[in-house]
């Protein structure tokens, strides 16, 4: 094969981006409205944050379905199905005008927009020598953490000036663009398709030997409880700055700048250090700078400030998003590392996992939203704790143990 050839099927890093994260703005890009949709669907907060749990719980879902499909039939068709899906969701969500049309439609969203991260992060496993992936990785998933954060931005400009209907037209015409960026742009990288994939019983023995792994759910978990803060913030934000501030919903831009800033200096901190020091120590720095910054976020919330002023919530919340940006392209990089030929599969139950406990986080919160001041760092604090837990116990204090390669 001619090294032209070669190239043909690397996927340009734009492409690569623009999958990754679309689907993870359209996740936050409506969040500004919350508290207006609220307002006039006449229901309550809670129920309103449901629409990111069935987001979430649908991407989650779907994870298990484009792996095998992207392994049997190839990366490109799934991911222009799921271009295609996300458009219909879109227009469901844009056309809503009840509480529980918005939450389907966000459900049909999500399994449309699933398909770009499964398929980028397989797609990267197939073109991307080992020696590079890493700092692939690196430079994707920081898009696909800095996205939850660019959504509000522009979100908080569109709810203000046209309403939260809008918020969906935008999402619906990034999702056409996205449609036609894969079906012009993006190449097969799937050149050994399996065609026996989608056989339950094949099925369940890859999924059989992900689990074997002594690494891959630990890394896979930890990396669930760091997005289940992504979108915690992202649902809580709106309630505190719009219903105990009592500030424009424009005003979420503060939060979402700090979450911005703090992202990208944990992203540029963990780039520079990949490759100098052990992957498991650049993990648990993450870790720790999310615990930290959490409890510094309870002490605030403990002693009044946070309902004074949104000032006092963004030093901790930059803390807390840029250990985030540790964790994220490092444990994706180390989950993935040993399976080659069931990529598609490794990254779908990659995606189930951590999505999965992030709808869990956001529903949980849903189930128990009392305080605005107090939501955050509760759950902030909780999942930070847990994330050590499983770092502490299933990757620090275990005896090292060969990966499982297949």
């Amino acid at each position: 094969m001619t090294d032209k050839i070669k190239n043909l099927a690397v996927p340009a890093l734009w492409v690569l981006v623009f999958m990754v994260s679309v689907g993870p703005f359209g996740d936050t890009e409506y969040t500004p409205s919350l508290p207006r949709i609220a307002h006039q669907l006449m229901v309550p907060y809670a129920l309103v944050q449901l629409t990111m749990t069935s987001y979430l719980l649908g991407y989650a879902l779907s994870q298990l379905f484009y792996g095998p499909l992207s392994d049997r039939f190839g990366r490109k068709p799934v991911m222009l199905t799921g271009a295609m899906i996300f458009v219909v969701g879109s227009l469901v969500c844009f056309l809503s005008f009840s509480i529980w049309q918005l939450i389907a439609g966000r459900f049909i969203q999500a399994i449309g927009s699933c398909a770009g991260g499964v398929i980028a992060s397989a797609s990267i496993r197939d073109a991307y020598p080992e020696e590079e992936r890493g700092h692939v990785f690196a430079k994707v998933y920081a898009a696909f953490a800095v996205a939850p954060a660019l959504g509000p931005i522009v979100g908080s400009f569109v709810d203000v000036s046209m309403g939260w209907h809008a918020n969906f037209l935008v999402l619906l015409v990034l999702a056409i663009l996205m449609f036609l960026s894969v079906l012009f742009f993006f190449p097969e990288t799937n050149h050994s398709k399996d065609t026996e994939a989608l056989k339950p019983r094949l099925l369940l023995k890859h999924y059989g030997c992900l689990m074997l792994d002594p690494y891959y759910l630990p890394e896979l978990v930890i990396m669930g409880f760091a997005i289940g803060i992504v979108y915690s913030a992202l649902i809580a934000a709106p309630n505190l700055v719009v219903d105990v501030l009592h500030m424009s919903s424009i005003a979420i831009l503060i939060i979402a700048v700090g979450v911005l800033i703090g992202f990208v200096a944990g992203a540029l901190l963990c780039n520079y250090f990949a490759g100098k020091v052990a992957n498991k120590w650049l993990i648990l720095v993450g870790i720790l700078l999310m615990l930290g910054g959490s409890l510094w976020l309870g002490a605030f919330a403990l002693s009044g400030l946070m309902a004074d002023s949104l000032y006092y919530t963004m030093p901790p919340v930059m803390v807390i998003f840029a250990g985030i940006a540790f964790v994220i392209p490092i444990a994706t990089a180390n989950a993935l590392l040993p399976f080659q030929h069931v990529a598609g599969s490794a990254s779908a139950m990659l995606g189930f996992v951590q999505m999965g406990l992030a709808s869990l986080a956001t529903g949980i919160l849903s189930a128990l939203h009392r305080s605005a001041v107090f939501d955050m760092p509760v759950i902030f604090t909780s999942l930070s704790v847990l994330a050590l837990m499983v770092f502490v116990i299933f990757i620090l204090l275990r005896p090292h143990k060969e990966r499982y390669y297949i």
